[in-house]
């Protein structure tokens, strides 16, 4: 008899979804808990390439790098600092492919486009590609599941073929900054077809390390005419100095 009241309480209330993070039951788009926890403890970031500032800026907010040499897009800006929870669901997205994770996470830079009117002259959403090699491996590429979420909940154009990578490079974790830029050199391209002329790119990638792929992304965007390119990811590190617990620090 419970079971059968059990099972007609399913039919009528059908179950609450189940957060990808933490399993736990949730209502309405996303497990509003985990989303705290994501970017819980933020600081402010550098207005340039949004890396994560350890001490207290100045009111420029624009760190020292960046003084010295701008990069080749115009702004990038991060959801988080690359640690915590953060850090644990990118990996379970990108490395173990629980890809219901996507929604959660581009709920993330959903938000950070909200915030910032930086974003409000975006023409279209274009993800960092995988080549086809280790595309072919993982099965999916990531930023694209990130790309076409928040194309999407935004009413965005998305582009998922005009920028190609058409030079497999290994791996970069334990590369340095120079070693990856000259390990990017000429690995992206524009595809004949693409209509970029005077466009404003939104870039979208998992995470920003040294910058070196998307500034080579941003170079091939802008040489095949796109007007600018701004960068958005989950996740980037901080600026000189170790925040606790932190496994991803930039100097």
């Amino acid at each position: 008899m419970i079971s059968f009241l059990a099972c007609l309480r399913d039919l009528l209330l059908p179950p609450l979804p189940r957060c990808p993070l933490c399993g736990a039951e949730y209502e309405g788009d996303c497990c509003s808990r985990c989303l705290e926890e994501l970017t819980e403890n933020q600081m402010l970031s550098c207005r340039v390439c949004g890396r994560f500032f350890s001490k207290s800026p100045d009111e420029e907010r624009v760190c020292h790098a960046c003084r010295n040499k701008a990069p080749a897009y115009s702004f990038a800006k991060a959801a988080g600092i690359y640690d915590g929870r953060l850090r644990e669901a990118i990996h379970l997205l990108k490395y173990t492919g629980k890809q219901s994770l996507a929604d959660l996470l581009a709920r993330l830079l959903i938000e950070q486009m909200i915030k910032d009117e930086r974003f409000l002259d975006t023409d279209v959403v274009i993800p960092v590609p995988l080549h086809k090699e280790r595309l072919l491996a993982r099965t999916f590429n990531q930023a694209e599941l990130l790309a076409r979420r928040v194309a999407k909940e935004l009413m965005l154009p998305f582009d998922g073929t005009s920028l190609t990578r058409v030079k497999h490079t290994p791996t970069q974790t334990k590369l340095s900054a120079e070693e990856r830029r000259r390990n990017l050199v000429d690995s992206f391209a524009v595809v004949a077809d693409a209509n970029l002329k005077g466009k404003n790119v939104l870039l979208i990638d998992d995470v920003l390390t040294t910058g070196s792929t998307v500034e080579e992304c941003t170079r091939t965007l802008i040489m095949a005419g796109a007007h600018r390119v701004c960068v958005l990811t989950l996740a980037t590190g901080c600026i000189g100095g170790q925040r606790k617990n932190s496994n991803f620090v930039l100097v």
